[in-house]
């Protein structure tokens, strides 16, 4: 009987399949570390809206998880209300779209430990952008600094304590602040999205600074 026929791989093929390996193998190191990044930079998010003079908090972000701060059907006092999963609609998203323009976007911004350099970013770029009047600028930069100062309202009326609190924030979370308001000095939503290159005490987070 005749022995089988060897199977001849091309030099071509056998080159592709290592490069194919090689890069499988850095696609999943890659991902390991975007996965550990994430990990070490697990954020927390708290919106606040101002309303009568004092930052109120509303909503907050946590493991996924959604938690609103309003009035209970049970109790009739304003509270926050169970866990849920974050929704929104097409709607939401589009008017999102629209009031985020790249111009309002200012990463890496220095704080100086306090701030009003955010509140100048925040007025230089919608100034820069067309949607305020710089011969206009002063009285809207005073009214935000003064609002980015404010604190929030009493502790005891704005979220619970941490016993028993599965969305409470921990320290070793980063804390994004999404603040509300509503000014006449615009003529339609804007946007802010501002990051600063180190962090810094707003008054605003549920666990103490430091």
């Amino acid at each position: 009987s005749r022995p089988p026929a060897s199977r001849v791989v091309p030099m071509e093929a056998a080159v592709m399949k290592v490069l194919s390996t090689s890069q499988m193998i850095e696609r999943v190191e890659s991902a390991e570390a975007i996965e550990g990044m994430f990990k070490a930079r697990h954020l927390f998010a708290e919106m606040h809206e101002f309303h009568q003079g004092k930052w109120i908090e509303t909503h907050r972000w946590n493991h996924g998880l959604q938690q609103d701060f309003k009035e209970s059907p049970a109790t009739g006092r304003r509270d926050w209300q169970a866990p849920h999963l974050p929704s929104t609609t097409l709607i939401g998203l589009a008017a999102l779209r629209d009031a985020l323009r790249p111009e309002l976007v200012a990463l890496d911004i220095e704080s100086e430990g306090s701030l009003q350099p955010v509140a100048d970013v925040i007025i230089d770029r919608l100034v820069a952008c067309g949607l305020l009047d710089e011969d206009k600028s002063a009285s809207p930069r005073e009214e935000l600094t003064w609002k980015l100062k404010t604190k929030r309202m009493s502790k005891k009326t704005s979220f619970r304590s941490q016993d028993g609190d599965p969305l409470c924030a921990t320290k070793s979370q980063q804390i994004v602040h999404i603040l509300a308001d509503t000014v006449n000095w615009l003529t339609s939503d804007s946007i802010s999205f501002i990051r600063l290159r180190l962090p810094v005490g707003t008054g605003l987070e549920e666990m103490p600074f430091g």
